[in-house]
């Protein structure tokens, strides 16, 4: 279980992951902020695709890595090339991903803003991967894929995690857009809501102030300074296997307010 503390206003919340054992309805999260979607809504530069052909005339196409990277808090498969792909073709008629217990993975390949990097998000933990490139993959410089390109590898384990998205920093008691967490496959989170009494505020603080974070020991030591005013759970739902920044919709609790 992970415990952290949070300050809200004069509220101490405590969040952990839970499982689908409980009854009531949870609340639902809300989406990160309308600023960020904006944001990756931007279009995209364009490509001078002659300019590229010239400046790798000659060049031989090849596959020079294949790795796991995080692209937005996504699990994702990076393949590298040494020229720019002609991003008219069929990607996922050339390039092929199987899992050893389930099969080809399904998804999108995604050719970066300089044409030399395919993606594929959202992997699974912990799964032996092949990856076939075929013979014939197209470059801008007309330059194809001289040889099936075969790579192995197995990704990385991923294990569920909820967390606050700060240490629990002095918070408005009116919060527009709700509390955030980072969440990593969990669906759901049960929070806990603590008002400091009045009389343990300057030894609350003094043992908060400068703290880094809240663990399970100093938790259990500023509880007895606080009265538990609201429970509750709130539903999550992530993006599977993405790291994501969620908000808990809390402005409406009357017990908060």
């Amino acid at each position: 279980m992970l415990n952290k503390g949070l300050f809200l206003a004069c509220a101490l919340a405590l969040l952990s992951a839970c499982d689908s054992s409980y009854t009531d309805k949870p609340a639902p999260a809300t989406a990160p902020t309308t600023q960020a979607t904006v944001t990756d809504t931007k279009p995209k530069p364009a490509v001078d695709l002659a300019a590229l052909s010239k400046r790798y005339a000659d060049r031989e196409l090849t596959v020079i890595d294949v790795s796991e990277i995080q692209v937005d808090g996504a699990s994702t498969l990076s393949v590298s090339f040494s020229v720019p792909l002609d991003p008219e073709q069929k990607f996922d008629e050339k390039l092929h991903l199987v899992d050893s217990k389930s099969g080809k993975v399904d998804g999108a390949w995604e050719l970066s803003d300089n044409l030399m990097e395919l993606r594929l998000r959202h992997l699974e933990p912990q799964r032996k991967l092949v990856l076939t490139v075929d013979a014939g993959l197209l470059a801008v410089n007309k330059a194809k894929l001289a040889a099936e390109y075969i790579s192995r590898l197995e990704t990385r384990d991923l294990q569920a995690s909820v967390g606050f998205a700060s240490r629990g920093s002095l918070l408005p008691t009116r919060l527009a857009e709700g509390l955030p967490v980072i969440a990593l496959n969990v669906d759901k989170v049960d929070v806990e809501f603590f008002r400091i009494k009045s009389d343990s505020m300057p030894n609350f603080l003094a043992q908060w102030d400068g703290a880094s974070s809240l663990s399970s020991y100093s938790s259990e030591e500023l509880l007895p300074m606080a009265d538990l005013v609201y429970s509750g759970r709130f539903d999550l739902k992530p993006a599977r296997n993405t790291r994501e920044t969620l908000l808990l919709p809390i402005a409406g609790i009357k017990p908060l307010q």
